[in-house]
């Protein structure tokens, strides 16, 4: 039972996350979650509690600004185009992929930023592989601020970078690197750790998959791109909490301490003496990541109580973990990893009196919208597969990695082992392709917060209570539902995904979803296999993806491929593995040539071929095409060019095609009008014919070209053009994601990125 002590210091530590939240991202969640707490706070008529409050917030709150002007600083800070920089780094924080070597660099003024370099050969490749030193280098390079996203609705790796106090990130030209010759006391333990850890991690990698990944994430706290690549059914399941090293292997491994030294026979309180010596030391070697604080620190004081008088409940630990992380990492909080870590086992104090049934189902529910609002999909099996995998886990999985690990050196165990862990990672697999995988879409962050708060009062002892939080609960997720899935809005956006080209048109109310080419990563020379990239996602998976799914679509009704290059159909395979496709059109006579067989035809699944010309309708698809006329080989100058009305505004597609097809529409559509062009292979001065610019009279301009690209696209010639002409101008280069918002009768652009121009033009 909770005593008024531990309301107010529970009450005292979401205080002090709320000033987290407000002095990190100052925003209307914040503020709204903030003024319910102070609510609470002033609801409790105690003087003394707000003398503690005021206190509390004066340090802590000078701390958090502290660090807050600290880092704001380090991101104004302007830097050469290249300089020298010097340094440490941890083997550990490495990370080998083909030819590039990434990971964080340690400068000596106390700044960490990412760096990136190209390995120039296999054997300098291996080397870096086998690493177990702690290193100290001097570089010269190029130090740049983390890139913000560039499309709506992409995962914001700057500000993920930036709770980390990481805000640049260098680019390696040439350096010199050796072993650290000389360091203190605290940083040789440091340093001995780390470089066993290493060397745990390089041993853990020669065990057979996925053991191997088990052992890396389960044991040595390591993140392992390699599981989430191969095992996708753990992010789908929402299992992803236990393969992060936490509270549960925390106590889990402690508990297997305490039974091994049990049976030796050694004293109980000399064991946990012991223990809260290794667990902080345990933090260290595994790379003090953030998310372990609140379980360190709550396995610290749990141990104290069994060795000492002192009696402290669940409540008192948990607030006294959520100050001390905040301590250590201030912005924790802003990360889903914390946000589910301190609400779900906040959730545990409060489900004694439920069932093991109704405490995962509540527990779903108040991780829901804080999924949701990061992944935007949510499979219905999660509660079910959480409830049958978290015994697993503890009876099954973690002993037999733990068996697999110790008894490496016997291939007959390692193998056994193994073979149960894949029957398992087979089974995660698989429920995540069953049925129940619903795409919900972004909410408007009013229903989420909402969801969130409303969350936690479904199982209340009060019946009333409880039961119209489930109905209030129920309607916000049908109302967030709808808004998202039946807008009332079009939108015809641009995608920025580099040196490519991809578009979605999507009509009022979601009747129609048309996705105009996938982008595609081009490929220049032979790389040999030790150069070559395992772990690389493409520009579909990070933007498009990501972004359909935050629109809560789930199915595209035309693919529109205008013709073969790589940089437009590239990623095809990836949205016709990830959505149900009904039409895949191209231009006619594409259907015969490699680029055609080799990258579309293998995953046309159910989806229904359309050969396209100027002379082809479509059902349900919001444009028309008026070229090409005939059918070719689908090379630039057969590229489908789609024309006609969204909102108020005439539109104009038409992928890479030339001068001489531009003429040529020009010329079979004497009457054709434009409103807004999407400027012909990306702003090259191949397309963009003036005369037929002089005859459409545009009054907006839309280019896909990646920064810097070895093309120099836009060219200056499509750039005066648009200019003489008086076209109002969006680049993907400066603007990133271009959307055209449009109802029936009006219109406005949306950019992502330097936010220019605002209205969009009146129809001709």
């Amino acid at each position: 039972m909770t005593t008024r002590a531990d309301q107010y210091m529970l009450l005292i530590s979401l205080w002090i996350a709320c000033m987290s939240g407000l002095i990190f991202q100052f925003n209307g969640l914040t503020v709204l979650l903030a003024s319910l707490v102070l609510a609470l706070l002033i609801w409790q008529k105690s003087l003394s509690l707000f003398l503690w409050v005021g206190l509390f917030s004066l340090i802590v709150g000078l701390y958090f600004v502290s660090h807050q002007v600290q880092l704001q600083d380090q991101v104004r800070q302007s830097y050469p185009s290249t300089g020298t920089y010097r340094g440490r780094l941890i083997p550990d924080e490495l990370t080998v992929d083909g030819q590039q070597l990434s990971g964080l660099a340690h400068f000596k003024n106390g700044q960490t930023v990412r760096f990136f370099c190209q390995i120039s050969s296999q054997n300098q490749q291996k080397n870096w592989q086998t690493n177990q030193q702690v290193l100290d280098f001097e570089a010269q390079g190029s130090l740049l601020a983390l890139e913000a996203p560039s499309n709506f609705n992409q995962f914001d790796g700057q500000f993920y970078a930036k709770t980390q106090g990481i805000t640049h990130q260098l680019q390696v030209k040439n350096w010199h690197v050796k072993p650290v010759e000389s360091a203190n006391f605290w940083d040789s333990l440091i340093f001995k750790l780390r470089t066993w850890h290493t060397s745990l991690l390089n041993q853990a990698n020669q065990l057979p998959r996925p053991l191997s990944y088990y052992t890396q994430s389960l044991i040595l706290g390591a993140n392992s791109q390699e599981l989430y690549a191969d095992n996708p059914g753990i992010s789908t399941m929402g299992l992803i909490h236990l393969f992060s090293v936490s509270g549960f292997q925390v106590n889990l491994l402690t508990s297997i301490v305490f039974a091994i030294t049990k049976r030796l026979g050694l004293l109980y309180e000399l064991v946990a003496g012991l223990l809260m010596v290794l667990l902080p030391l345990y933090f260290i070697f595994s790379g003090s990541p953030a998310i372990l604080i609140r379980a360190i620190v709550a396995g610290e004081l749990g141990l104290l109580v069994k060795i000492t008088p002192w009696r402290i409940n669940r409540v008192k630990i948990w607030s006294i973990s959520l100050v001390s992380s905040l301590i250590i990492a201030p912005q924790l909080l802003l990360t889903l990893g914390g946000q589910l870590s301190f609400a779900l086992t906040f959730g545990l104090l409060l489900v004694k009196q439920l069932t093991t049934w109704q405490r995962n189902l509540w527990l779903g529910l108040i991780s829901f919208p804080l999924i949701v609002a990061h992944q935007f999909t949510w499979h219905i099996l999660q509660s079910l597969v959480n409830l049958i995998a978290i015994p697993l886990f503890e009876i099954v999985i973690v002993p037999t990695v733990l068996v697999g690990y110790l008894g490496q050196g016997l291939p007959l165990i390692s193998g056994c082992c193994n073979v149960i862990l894949r029957i398992f990672a087979n089974l995660i697999d698989f429920s995540a392709t069953l049925p129940g995988n619903f795409i919900i879409g972004k909410f408007p962050w009013v229903f989420s917060i909402a969801l969130f708060l409303v969350g936690w009062f479904v199982y209340h002892a009060n019946r009333k209570i409880s039961c119209g939080a489930k109905i209030i609960w129920v309607s916000l997720l049908l109302l967030g539902y709808l808004s998202v899935h039946f807008p009332y809005q079009g939108e015809f956006t641009t995608f920025d995904i580099g040196q490519g080209d991809s578009a979605l048109i999507r009509t009022p109310w979601n009747q129609s979803v048309t996705i105009i080419d996938t982008g595609g990563k081009v490929e220049f020379g032979n790389q040999a296999p030790w150069q070559l990239r395992h772990y690389q996602r493409s520009r579909a998976e990070m933007v498009i993806v990501p972004y359909l799914h935050s629109c809560g679509i789930g199915q595209i009704d035309n693919l529109v491929l205008t013709h073969q290059d790589q940089d437009h159909i590239g990623d095809a395979q990836v949205l016709l593995q990830q959505f149900k496709v009904k039409n895949v059109i191209i231009p006619a006579g594409m259907e015969k040539q490699v680029a055609y067989t080799k990258k579309i035809k293998p995953y046309l699944g159910k989806s229904r071929l359309i050969l396209a010309t100027n002379q082809t309708h479509v059902d349900n698809l919001p444009l028309q095409f008026v070229h090409p006329f005939q059918a070719g080989r689908g090379e630039n100058e057969d590229s489908l060019a789609l024309y006609g009305q969204l909102g108020p505004n005439k539109i104009f597609t038409a992928g890479d095609l030339d001068r001489k097809g531009e003429q040529a529409i020009a010329n079979q559509y004497p009457e054709l009008k434009v409103d807004i062009i999407k400027f012909g292979h990306h702003g090259s001065k191949t397309a963009t014919d003036d005369q037929v610019i002089a005859r459409w009279q545009p009054a907006v301009g839309i280019i896909s070209a990646g920064r810097n690209n070895r093309y120099h696209h836009p060219h200056l010639e499509t750039l005066e053009t648009a200019q003489h002409y008086h076209i109002g101008l969006f680049n993907t280069q400066n603007n990133g994601m271009v959307k055209y918002v449009y109802t029936k009768y009006h219109s406005h652009f949306e950019v992502k990125l330097n936010d220019e121009i605002k209205s969009a033009p009146r129809a001709n």
